[in-house]
């Protein structure tokens, strides 16, 4: 079996209760379909960058799981026929070269997903030093 982890985005119309409802319908699919889920993360009611169905907000959830290689294509079908998911998008993590135990210790982030990207992004920008320069400045250096 090869191991996968999960996003989903769940409309934020519905109360939490029915969210969590939802949610529990995906990790049922994915069980159904002769899989195991190993990890699970609500990140809560999140603003969206941008509107998804007319959405504002949304419900985030993050599981880690094992399943067939030959049944992600079903639960793709699955979950694209499910009408309060809004978003998902699934990862292969041996594809994408991440140990097991390093995606499973995401049950234990107690931080929101905009400020784990935000930490990415900042190791990934350059640092270049900026020198600002007046006119009189520049004409001298010519």
């Amino acid at each position: 079996m090869s191991h996968y982890e999960i996003t989903f985005i769940i409309s934020g119309g519905q109360t939490e209760a029915e969210a969590t409802k939802t949610a529990q319908k995906v990790s049922q699919v994915i069980e159904e379909l002769g899989g195991k889920l190993l990890a699970e993360h609500p990140w809560g009611l999140q603003g969206l960058a941008y509107p998804i169905r007319k959405e504002r907000t949304g419900y985030f959830f993050t599981y880690i799981f094992e399943l067939p290689a030959e049944k992600t294509s079903s639960l793709i079908r699955e979950l694209n026929i499910t009408p309060a998911l809004l978003r998902q998008i699934i990862l292969s993590l041996e594809k994408e070269g991440i140990p097991l135990e390093e995606a499973l210790r995401l049950d234990k982030l107690e931080k929101k997903p905009e400020m784990l990207l935000s930490k990415i992004t900042k190791k990934a920008a350059p640092k270049t030093k900026t020198e600002t320069v007046t006119k009189k400045e520049a004409s001298q250096k010519t």
